[in-house]
């Protein structure tokens, strides 16, 4: 089989002048939408750089970052890794707001079977939409490939419905957030972490 392939020389118009001026105004709407679309991720940038703005200084200012890096170069002879991602993480609404759509229902059951069906349907469209919320945490983790299990990990989030953040050291609560409170933290955790990688689990075996 023989292909033929033709490249323009910029001589002449192909196909009619409606054909063409079709074109050109499809050209016309994919650059809008292109606009819009460009605009809208910027949009988007500038509210997520806004959402996790509290969260990095809160890293930065804790040197959590330089912490792990630390600790992997002192306790595991620079074998670790430390990455640093932003995970979108679902909470649950809040709890008064689950119990009114309780009562609501209750109040349903009183209805017809096809009311009951019809507001049965718009109440799940509204749990998918409203049962939880998505908060941004930023995690900073040190993990030894080499021990599986053993990690580190440090996570910042803020509180819902309250103008706080929360700090963690694999789960465990770091209050106040201040850096000798994280650093005690720090080595609780790969203690711990020590502990059942090493320590527990071989004397239960035994």
């Amino acid at each position: 089989m023989t292909t033929r392939r033709r490249q323009s020389d910029g001589s002449g118009q192909p196909g009619t002048r409606a054909w063409r001026n079709t074109l050109r105004a499809i050209k016309r709407e994919l650059d809008a939408d292109n606009g819009q679309i460009i605009r809208k991720l910027e949009e988007q940038d500038a509210e997520w750089a806004e959402q996790i703005r509290p969260l990095t200084e809160l890293a930065e200012s804790l040197r959590v970052e330089e912490l792990l890096s630390y600790m992997n170069d002192t306790l595991l002879d620079g074998q670790g890794v430390v990455e640093t991602v932003f995970r979108w993480v679902e909470v649950e609404a809040l709890e008064e707001e689950n119990e009114d759509d309780e009562d609501e229902d209750d109040d349903h059951e009183e209805d017809d079977d096809w009311d009951d069906e019809l507001e049965d349907d718009d109440e799940e469209d509204l749990d998918e939409d409203e049962a939880f919320d998505l908060a941004v945490t930023l995690s900073v983790t040190l993990f030894w490939k080499e021990a599986g299990r053993l990690q580190v990990s440090v996570e910042i989030q803020e509180e819902q419905d309250e103008d706080e953040i929360e700090l963690r050291a694999n789960g465990m609560p770091i209050a106040p957030p201040t850096a000798r409170n994280l650093q005690s933290g720090l080595v609780e955790a790969f203690r711990e972490r020590m502990d059942v990688d090493y320590g527990q689990e071989d004397d239960e075996d035994e």
